[in-house]
């Protein structure tokens, strides 16, 4: 983004914090569940446990990207380093709580909130008082009345309310009381017939709607109205505890946790139970800590009762790595706001998100969502990293006063906390009611600077770059000078200083003819490009136009741009004065001087690289940066030489960029030894660039050559030569060669408009253990879910006949 957009259209969705609590045991367990039943959307925030090993570091970490929360919740323990490394590097605010803060957080009418970085924790009691002023006469609430404060069955599928919340929902909102005789075969009945009310967990969500993507895998299988989830509990695995609280808020009516040696125990009962309430059942989708055999005895097992109960079901059990499942989806409140806000010249962007309900003069922090589009029809694009929600949240001025420690402040020049990062449409944040937010947009080098400044390098321009950089800044942006040199831009530029003892300009012919014969161009395509790319050229001054008048006295040529002819010409050899000729004058062109040095010192190359990437068809948008040398920050030294980077939603690409050019003539050895000489400093710059590449995450790199060789096999053998070394630190290495694309040094080069971004970028086949046993949902046919989920009549005779209800 270069800011020549001064206007954007916002699509702003307030929503509940999106908070995550990380636990290392069940009694942390308990807290987090407790949080969650008193707190505005507690009920689909997560929980996950502590990872213990590698793997689970990778996971834990692919999670918290894939939720992108506000807040991770710590208990006071201490974190591993390479958990603390994992937090440290994401943008997410951290809170340390603790047993005690909970207790006086989730006390009805609390005078001890828990404090956040902008404001405070939400209490749903203090909501649902202001969206229900007056008492209900009537209420699908279900209140579990249960001694057993330390039943897991019953904390995670009712939550766990205080005394006095329980008393609220009883005596305000008609909450009716559900008692559960000790009986073992009562214990899936309660759960199901549970599951079909709001509880103090499921009523956190009131007042917003769920958002998720319909044809997610998971979802397909589980959000059914015709598939029971049984999550079996074997007392000791947190993360099956985690699993179920994760996955059960987007649909909870078909989810039960239950222990699983009474489940085992009792499983002919219970499957009788499950079909006398749900008759129309297809499939059962079971999830529980078992090894491969014990998986697979399971699954006959299920398969063989429901058939002896007449039910051909499907069943599929899930028995290893759940514990850091999480449905895709989110939460938001019911009104959108759809507005267009002005760019201001800090370039910045100020809104006002909606207020949830139950927020008007509050305090508590709620979250927002906002779709960010330019006005130009231009997409917002955003990297979802700390750096940039730096930068989101600072105007460039605090930024360069904290790098330099102006007065000795260092950071504090910084605004404190993350009220704003990136999504993936738009932006997401922290707001309070009646507070304005804001956002600031800062140019494409801004962003990619900072974030090689986050690993502890800088960029300092060099030869190649500098002038390409000078280029863009008078231009008004990277897309402008691009443009002029795409489709035969450069090529014009090029034969123009390609004879640099000829200070006579080229006239149009000539330009044409050297087009022809040193860039092997037709008549017809010559003339096509002489004809579309002169009068642009000269319009941005990049060529000038002008006349060489040779002196009829000395003989001296003089070359005179337009502003400086006149009818009577002074030699600046021998003084005298001549009169412009009758006869048509013949102009000629040339390059200006910053023009000549971009070519002279292989800048050409980088914008040739930039303008062949900018034709990529792609939905995304992205940021370029012209690079420079790779510095490390701490001890000065120069790492390497990249000259262009490209961050886009897919990936971020990397470029060395290299002018190759030779005599036509000349004695055959010398041009061969000086090839030769130029491809291995190409390797070398290759190595240094695939070793920048893994160390800051890019996923491509990119040798972009601007040459006159016809012969071109010397580049497409480098780029396989480096294959290998390329291929092992999962880097993909591609060629773009006079415009065209040549993936892996491929021969036949394709007109990048020919491809797609992901055709840069080789996925590889990640060999994922398959966990489970049996058959998907998906195999169902036909329509899903028509019959209902469950029997309104076997429903209503379990709660009056089964259980005791007090309303």
């Amino acid at each position: 983004m270069e800011l020549q957009d001064r206007e954007v259209s916002l699509k702003l969705k307030s929503r509940p914090l999106r908070c995550v609590y990380l636990v290392s045991d069940r009694e942390e367990l308990f807290d987090a569940i407790a949080l969650y039943t008193h707190i505005w959307g507690g009920a689909a925030n997560a929980i996950l446990p502590v990872p213990k090993n590698s793997e689970e570091l990778n996971s834990f970490k692919a999670t918290l990207e894939f939720i992108n929360p506000d807040y991770i919740f710590i208990p006071r323990l201490k974190l591993s380093l390479e958990i603390t490394q994992i937090l440290e590097k994401l943008p997410i605010l951290i809170k340390n709580i603790s047993k005690t803060e909970i207790q006086n957080h989730i006390n009805v009418n609390s005078t001890d909130p828990i404090r956040l970085s902008n404001g405070y924790l939400s209490n749903i009691s203090e909501i649902l008082s202001k969206l229900y002023q007056n008492k209900l006469d009537k209420s699908n609430i279900r209140i579990l009345n249960s001694n057993n404060t330390s039943n897991i069955e019953i904390a995670l599928q009712t939550g766990l309310p205080t005394q006095s919340y329980s008393d609220y929902l009883i005596q305000n909102l008609s909450a009716t009381t559900f008692y559960i005789p000790e009986e073992i075969n009562l214990s899936l009945k309660a759960f199901l017939t549970l599951s079909q009310y709001f509880t103090p967990a499921t009523l956190t969500l009131i007042g917003s709607r769920k958002s998720y993507n319909y044809f997610n895998t998971y979802l397909v299988e589980t959000c059914d109205e015709e598939t029971i989830c049984l999550f079996l509990d074997d007392t000791h695995d947190l993360g099956i505890a985690t699993a179920f609280w994760n996955c059960r808020w987007l649909y909870p009516y078909n989810k039960v946790f239950i222990n699983r040696e009474k489940f085992l125990e009792n499983i002919r009962l219970y499957s009788r139970q499950i079909i006398e309430f749900m008759p129309w059942i297809r499939a059962i989708n079971v999830t529980t800590p078992f090894s491969h055999e014990e998986a697979l005895e399971m699954y006959n097992f299920l398969k063989s009762i429901f058939s002896e109960l007449g039910k051909e079901i499907l069943v599929k059990v899930n028995y290893q790595d759940f514990c850091f499942d999480w449905v895709p989806g989110t939460l938001l409140s019911s009104k959108i706001i759809n507005t267009t806000r002005a760019i201001t010249s800090e370039n910045c962007v100020r809104f006002e998100p909606s207020i949830p309900v139950g927020h008007e003069n509050t305090n508590f922090v709620f979250g927002y969502d906002a779709e960010v589009k330019f006005i130009s029809g231009r997409k917002f694009f955003s990297p979802k990293t700390l750096a940039n929600a730096r930068l989101l949240n600072n105007q460039l001025w605090r930024l360069e006063y904290s790098e330099s420690n102006k007065n000795n402040f260092g950071k504090s020049w910084l605004k404190q906390g993350l009220d704003v990062k990136a999504s993936d449409k738009g932006i997401t944040g922290l707001a309070l009611a009646g507070q304005e937010c804001f956002f600031f947009i800062h140019s494409d080098n801004i962003i990619i600077t900072q974030e090689i400044k986050e690993i502890g390098f800088e960029l300092k321009p060099n030869e190649h770059t500098r002038y390409a950089q000078g280029l863009v800044k008078r231009l008004g942006g990277i897309r402008e000078i691009v443009s002029l040199i795409n489709e035969g831009g450069a090529d014009i530029l090029s034969v123009l200083i390609a004879d640099r003892t000829d200070q006579d300009g080229l006239s149009k012919d000539k330009i044409i003819s050297a087009l022809i014969r040193k860039r092997n161009f037709s008549q017809k395509d010559a003339q096509r490009i002489i004809s579309e790319k002169l009068k642009p050229l000269l319009k941005s001054d990049l060529l000038r136009r002008g006349y060489c008048h040779k002196c009829q006295n000395c003989n001296l040529k003089t070359w005179l741009p337009l502003d400086e002819i006149r009818e009577l010409i002074e030699c600046k050899g021998c003084a005298e004065k001549e009169q412009l000729p009758l006869d048509d004058l013949e102009f000629t062109y040339k390059p200006n001087e910053l023009a000549a040095q971009l070519v002279r010192e292989g800048g050409l190359a980088v914008l040739m690289t930039a303008a062949t990437l900018t034709k990529i068809p792609s939905l995304s948008s992205g940021f370029f940066q012209f690079g420079g040398d790779f510095v490390n920050s701490q001890n000065r030294t120069k790492f390497a030489e990249v000259d262009l980077f490209w961050l886009t939603e897919e990936a971020l690409i990397i470029a060395e960029c290299k002018s190759f050019f030779t005599k036509k003539e000349g004695d055959e050895e010398t041009i061969h030894n000086e090839i030769k000489e130029k491809i291995e400093r190409i390797k070398e710059s290759l190595r240094r660039n695939l070793d920048v590449a893994q160390l800051i995450g890019a996923s491509v790199v990119i040798l972009g050559v601007l040459t006159n060789l016809s012969d071109i096999s010397s580049l497409l053998k480098t780029i396989s030569e480096m294959e290998e070394t390329a291929r092992s630190k999962k880097i993909d290495l591609h060629l773009i060669l006079n415009g065209k694309i040549h993936l892996w040094g491929n021969l036949n080069g394709i007109d990048p408009r020919e491809l797609r971004l992901d055709s840069l970028l080789s996925y590889e086949e990640i060999s994922l253990s398959e966990w489970s046993i049996g058959e998907s949902p998906s195999s169902y046919g036909g329509s899903v879910g028509s019959n209902g989920r469950f029997d309104k009549n076997i429903l209503e005779q379990w709660e009056s006949l089964e259980f005791r209800l007090n309303t």
